[in-house]
């Protein structure tokens, strides 16, 4: 599968799955465009911003996972009425892809868990 670069908020993440780097991107680009709460917003591009460092260490299989469940919980977080078990499941994904690369684990943590926060 090809890999490419891509730009989020003026940074470039280099080597990602081509799946998972057009995931990412839409992630981002819905929260963009969303009407949330500010709160929320900024939490879910932090959490966008760890998980775009987190999935390049990642192989490609769980590149892809991780991205999927990024747009999960973004989805989810974004729509009029999130589903727990569905933004929950994600998160809980997403805290255990970072805990498998242990050095930038904690910003996927703390931001996910930051989500998880304002939602509940």
């Amino acid at each position: 599968m090809k890999n490419q670069s891509i730009n989020i908020s003026n940074s470039t993440v280099g080597d990602i799955n081509q799946v998972a780097a057009d995931t990412i991107n839409n992630s981002f680009n819905k929260i963009a465009k969303s009407d949330a709460p500010t709160e929320l917003k900024e939490h879910l591009e932090k959490l966008n911003a760890a998980v775009k460092e987190m999935i390049q260490r990642l192989p490609e299989a769980e590149q892809k996972q991780a991205a999927q469940d990024l747009q999960t919980l973004t989805d989810e977080a974004l729509s009029e009425k999130p589903r727990r078990k569905w933004y929950e499941l994600s998160a809980d994904g997403l805290i255990e892809a970072a805990k498998t690369v242990g050095e930038i684990a904690a910003p996927v943590i703390t931001a996910a868990k930051a989500v998880l926060a304002f939602l509940a």
